[in-house]
């Protein structure tokens, strides 16, 4: 059984031990709408248990927990001030007493309005965005297996800046990922658990299993595919029977692939529904999505967890190329896994997809060459590499792609198809080198290959992490400052203008920019994110899926957008437009392209 003790000003009280509480069919009728609890509120403990606490990315999730919960607090003071001004204003006023204010209130505002204001999306305007911040002080368990080390971290944060005892109060809970009746108690005692414990595939599977038959709702950090699709398969059946929301993918991988996406696609859909009357309206939001494409360039480091991780993926060739039911050979090979992998199990089957299914899995292959780009450039055309996540992304975008109906098998369009993509020159600077992003393209990707074929040779690729990152390590604190993410999405739909002429469509867009190294501060940011929308903003959050499992783009949507935008701790952007009746080949670039290249390699032979 686990054990908790509580630290609200860092003074740890003696350890208290927490059982799981019970549900019953009755308790679930409405479980799956949104925001609904079916969950005893007086068994609730804490509002996030971050599992794996120790871990080094945890050691981010849960400093950005901290300075989240005192920006909530400050402005809920902030408010409240407001607040009270206007009431002693409107005394004095009634007084007959003439208070005069010689505050430059133009000079305030410029020193203190967040220069991420003129960048917000129209949330906002929309009625989009996350409540205000309750006044109330998080609470936040620290739990893992060893005690001594969740109190050093527990000491680590009490003595943080940012820290206040009135905004946040930490406690830890004792819980090993083997002890299944301790991680039951933790669920139980908890709102949203979020899991940082890696290999999932090793130490999560408990953590879910506990979740799903407690309540709880989860959200982690992995990338793992194969795993995450056989939780929704074991324990779907009691997540639906709970209510709990079971939402991974929540780190770096996959949250800016996939909400760049959603928000592409939303941008799309609003400016079609813009033009519709009421009565069309529903059809505006079905727009049919043929293709989604994202291209990313960051800067960061790697974590000892993470190549750990990478490097110890089982590859199922049987898997990959033959059917598990009859033993046929695939008419295309899976990349790693289905593409559907992640898909509600009824629809997964489902023999309608089967031809959007190995298209989906051929696009994934030819994802994995180097390809020449005409979306980024006015003129002539960029290139752009494979990005080593996009194995993993596509996976997630496939899965909320059938959700969210971005693309229906019973249309008579193409089907959906995802792409991923990776500038190592930068977005802005690829656009202006055009062809020539071939260059740092080209070197990434052999640089790509040589490390990844070093670190599958058996035993050494292993005794080589172990040596340099070795599980636990990762980049400095000094670095992750310098890192950052940014992802442009593109999601294209058949022209509603022209529908007849299949090489016209509209374009939705979306570009996000985060701060910070991708794999330790955009994960803590995205992760933590999702776990506070799931306790702040459960009320507000799309409809829970059939079975509990499902996508952020699914299961948090706008919630989650939202939340991230109007971060007071991290900056994030985020800019959508939609472009219509646009050609969607441009072919004459290639003639730009080629003219480019002879005059450059002209100029080089001569010089040589």
């Amino acid at each position: 059984m686990g054990n908790s003790s509580s630290a609200a000003d860092g003074n740890a009280a003696a350890p208290s031990s927490t059982s799981a509480g019970s549900r019953t069919d009755a308790d679930v009728a409405t479980s799956r709408s949104a925001g609904a609890s079916v969950r005893d509120e007086s068994t609730i403990d804490t509002d996030i248990t971050v599992f794996g606490a120790t871990g080094f990315v945890a050691r981010h999730v849960c400093n950005y927990l901290v300075a989240s919960a005192n920006a909530s607090a400050s402005a809920s003071t902030a408010k409240a001030t407001r607040s009270g001004d206007s009431t002693s204003e409107a005394g004095a006023a009634a007084a007959g007493v003439e208070e005069i204010d010689d505050t430059d209130y133009d000079a305030v505002k410029a020193e203190t309005t967040p220069d991420r204001v003129d960048n917000k999306p129209d949330y906002e305007e929309r009625g989009k965005t996350a409540s205000p911040p309750s006044a109330a002080a998080l609470r936040l368990t620290l739990a893992g297996r060893n005690e001594s080390k969740l109190r050093e971290v527990l000491d680590k944060l009490t003595s943080l800046p940012e820290y206040s005892p009135q905004s946040i109060k930490i406690d830890v809970f004792v819980a090993d990922a083997d002890d299944v009746d301790a991680l039951k108690a933790m669920a139980a005692r908890t709102r949203v658990v979020l899991n940082t414990a890696g290999p999932f595939s090793r130490y999560g599977t408990n953590v879910v299993a506990a979740c799903s038959s407690t309540g709880a709702d989860y959200v982690d950090i992995t990338g793992e595919v194969g795993w995450a699709g056989e939780m929704r398969t074991r324990f779907g059946d009691s997540a639906a029977k709970s209510g709990a929301r079971i939402v991974s993918f929540c780190g770096f991988d996959s949250i800016p692939s996939d909400l760049a996406v959603y928000g592409a696609v939303r941008s799309l859909r609003e400016a079609r529904t813009k033009k519709k009357d009421d009565e069309q309206e529903e059809e505006a939001a079905a727009t049919q999505i043929i293709q989604a494409k994202c291209w990313h360039s960051c800067f960061g480091g790697a974590n000892g967890g993470t190549i750990a991780t990478a490097i110890n993926i089982p590859v199922d060739v049987n898997h990959m190329l033959f059917d598990d039911s009859t033993g046929k050979l695939r008419p295309v090979p899976f990349l790693m896994d289905d593409p559907f992998e992640l898909v509600a199990p009824t629809k997964k089957n489902d023999p309608r997809i089967n031809t959007w299914r190995y298209k989906a899995a051929l696009a994934e292959w030819r994802n994995q060459c180097i390809t020449l780009d005409t979306e980024l450039s006015d003129f002539g055309a960029t290139v752009s590499a494979p990005f080593f996540m996009g194995v993993c992304n596509a996976k997630i975008v496939h899965a909320s792609a059938v959700a969210l109906n971005y693309y229906s098998p019973d249309n008579d369009v193409e089907p959906f198809t995802y792409w991923e993509r990776f500038l190592p020159a930068g977005l802005d600077l690829t656009r202006y080198l055009n062809v020539l992003s071939v260059i740092p393209a080209l070197s990434y990707s052999l640089a790509l290959a040589a490390i990844t074929a070093t670190l599958k040779i058996p035993v050494v690729g292993q005794k080589l992490v172990d040596l340099v990152v070795p599980p636990g390590t990762g980049t400095p604190d000094w670095v992750n400052e310098m890192g950052y993410s940014d992802v442009y999405a593109e999601a294209l739909s058949p022209s509603a203008g022209e529908p007849a002429d299949k090489n016209l469509v509209d374009r939705g867009t979306c570009r996000l920019r985060f701060e910070g190294d991708p794999g330790n501060l955009v994960t803590a940011q995205c992760v933590s994110e999702a776990a506070l929308a799931l306790v702040h903003n459960r009320e507000e959050l799309p409809s829970n899926s059939e079975d509990g499992f499902g996508t952020p783009a699914q299961l948090l949507g706008d919630t989650l957008l939202s939340r991230l935008v109007s971060s007071d701790v991290r900056k994030v952007t985020m800019e959508t437009t939609v472009v219509e009746t646009d050609r969607r080949y441009k072919w004459e670039r290639i003639g730009t392209v080629v003219a480019i290249a002879g005059a450059v390699g002209y100029a080089i032979s001569c010089f040589w």
